[in-house]
């Protein structure tokens, strides 16, 4: 006879349907949190490739204009030491009575370590400071083709002659004689630390982080020959030296370690620029993430297990309901809400679970727009610096840079201020606005001024004209009195104020402080570009300068009548000048039978 127990002491049910449930609701619930967190991890990955890139990419391109800054400056010195030395009697006999000019040369000049005089028909050296001249090097026409015909770098390389454990830096001058051509050349041999402490500094990178050059012949810059990192071999080196390639991104350097870099071949000075970070360190905060992301998906799959089995056993449907509405926030609908009218807990969850949901579609929202702004600031801002970078010249730099921010940032009015040597801030463009008005009246404003662009211009920062107690530009010029809010952008390179960029708009409080960021970088950006158009325009005077003094100097060895020189000259300097007319008289100086000499141009 069976035995039946009562209904307290009945063994528990098997537990089916919430075996069931369980089975179904798990999958459905942590395969949405699962995709979502590799999907974030992706995301962050690719984020933080793309913010080292920039990095990376900021970083070559300052060096790569300091890199050629500092070689044109070489350059330029012993151009003009070698201008200053008379060709005529230069011989292999009289060199050494160069010696003081040189020593003088190399002390005013610490980047050079060594300057020798080189005969420019056979390369024989003439004069090496320092060296018996037994010992002095030899150059071959190979080595040397182009130096007797311009100042120039030469591409460095590891020269047995002049250093056998080092590459050598070496500028070249020649000193031309009129028709003559070049007599000598001034070889100048350059120390390697001032251009090695410009490429060295990665700041950003961590502790691995590194830069280095490397020559065409396969030597790196700064380090002895016989060291192992002499001659750092990898497939990316080779693939730069042999195809003067330019790239980025994950490879494996000259120690077998995977880096993220960039990597550049500057085919004006034959070198390769590499700028570095292992990958190990750059990638720690992505790998904290995904420790994060597993311990939050682990916890999602304890507490859900947990309250799948506890809310199953005393009652199924809200909990199913719930299940599903949570499914749909997980697969991306935030718009979903839980309709469970109940006045116990369950119902308490509901409208909570409902005003998370809300929150959460905000706050992502909110997210997704802010980030969306940010990237297109962040993409106009790499286009106008790209722009800017094309220019060589302020007359097209400051109308297409204002303009550019004026449309891409949809401002009202953008102004370009820049400074003179008289402490003042002159407007030299505006985009939108009063054009006509502005730019027949210019607007002057001192750099002492009480004013928010003086006041923002000596605190080399960018205000609004609600952070600082000084009056706003549109509010001290009666032509800008139709605008309601302004930000002022320092323009300055280092601690040197070049100008500033003055943005209005017709709405008040237009400018928040969370886009000073992105202006800030991209008024630097413009800064460095008004620099590089300033200095451009520096060296084309010097350039025509020079073309002026050697056309003259052409033209009077040629002539052998004094009219004819005077004629030259007047000719010249005329056209030069951009005069109508140029006069050149010349006197005899004694007391009787005085002649003038004259020439003219018209």
């Amino acid at each position: 006879m069976t035995r039946r127990l009562p209904l307290s002491l009945q063994p528990p049910a098997s537990g089916g349907l919430m075996r069931s449930l369980l089975w179904m609701m798990l999958p459905l619930t942590l395969t949405p949190l699962l995709v979502t967190a590799f999907s974030f991890y992706r995301q962050s990955e690719a984020e933080l490739t793309r913010h080292l890139n920039i990095q990376l990419d900021t970083l070559v391109n300052a060096k790569l204009i300091q890199i050629r800054q500092w070689a044109n400056q070489q350059v330029m010195a012993l151009e003009t030491l070698a201008q200053d030395i008379t060709p005529d009697a230069l011989t292999a006999d009289r060199a050494s009575e160069l010696r003081p000019q040189l020593e003088a040369f190399l002390t005013t000049h610490s980047a050079f370590q060594r300057v020798l005089l080189v005969n420019a028909a056979d390369f024989a050296v003439w004069l090496d400071l320092g060296v018996d001249p037994a010992r002095a090097p030899t150059f071959s026409e190979s080595s040397l083709q182009w130096a007797k015909y311009e100042p120039r770098f030469i591409p460095p390389r590891l020269w047995p002659e002049l250093d056998a454990e080092t590459v050598s830096l070496i500028v070249t001058a020649p000193i031309a004689s009129g028709d003559q051509g070049a007599i000598a050349v001034l070889v100048g041999i350059l120390r390697q630390e001032p251009l090695l402490q410009i490429v060295a500094p990665v700041p950003g990178l961590g502790s691995t982080g590194q830069a280095y050059l490397v020559s065409a012949d396969g030597y790196r810059l700064g380090v002895q020959r016989g060291s192992p990192r002499a001659q750092p071999r990898s497939e990316t080196i080779r693939r730069v030296l042999d195809q003067a390639a330019s790239g980025s991104g994950l490879y494996a350097n000259a120690d077998g370690v995977t880096v993220i870099g960039r990597y550049v071949w500057i085919n004006d000075y034959q070198l390769a620029l590499f700028v570095e970070q292992e990958w190990a360190e750059a990638a720690a905060p992505l790998e904290n993430t995904l420790g994060l992301i597993a311990s939050v998906t682990l916890g999602c799959v304890v507490l859900v297990s947990m309250a799948s089995i506890f809310f199953t056993l005393r009652l199924t449907r809200p909990i199913r309901v719930l299940t599903e509405i949570a499914t749909r926030i997980a697969a991306g609908d935030l718009a979903a809400q839980v309709d469970i009218q109940r006045n116990d807990e369950l119902g308490v969850l509901a409208q909570t679970f409902n005003r998370m949901s809300e929150d959460l579609r905000i706050s992502y929202q909110t997210l997704q727009a802010t980030a969306e702004s940010r990237a297109r600031q962040l993409a106009i801002t790499t286009e106008i610096s790209r722009v800017a970078a094309t220019y060589r010249n302020l007359a097209q730099l400051l109308p297409e840079v204002t303009d550019l921010i004026r449309r891409r940032f949809g401002y009202d009015c953008v102004l370009a201020f820049l400074a003179n040597e008289s402490g003042q801030l002159r407007l030299h463009e505006v985009s939108g606005g009063p054009l006509e008005k502005l730019k027949s009246h210019p607007l002057i404003v001192e750099l002492e001024s009480n004013s928010l662009l003086g006041f923002a211009a000596r605190n080399r920062r960018a205000y609004t004209e609600t952070q600082a107690e000084a009056p706003a530009l549109h509010r001290l010029d009666v032509r800008l009195a139709e605008f309601q809010s302004e930000v002022v952008l320092p323009l300055a390179v280092g601690d040197r104020l070049l100008g500033a960029l003055v943005c209005l708009s017709h709405k008040a409080n237009a400018f928040s402080g969370a886009d000073f960021d992105i202006l800030q970088t991209l008024a630097d950006q413009v800064a460095v570009a008004i620099e590089s158009c300033q200095l451009f325009e520096r060296q084309q005077s010097l350039l025509r300068l020079e073309e002026l003094v050697l056309s003259l100097l052409t033209k009077a060895h040629r002539s052998l009548r004094a009219e004819d020189i005077l004629e030259s000259t007047a000719v010249e300097l005329g056209r030069a000048l951009g005069a109508r007319r140029a006069v050149v008289r010349l006197h005899s100086s004694g007391p009787e039978n005085g002649k003038a000499l004259e020439g003219r141009w018209e």
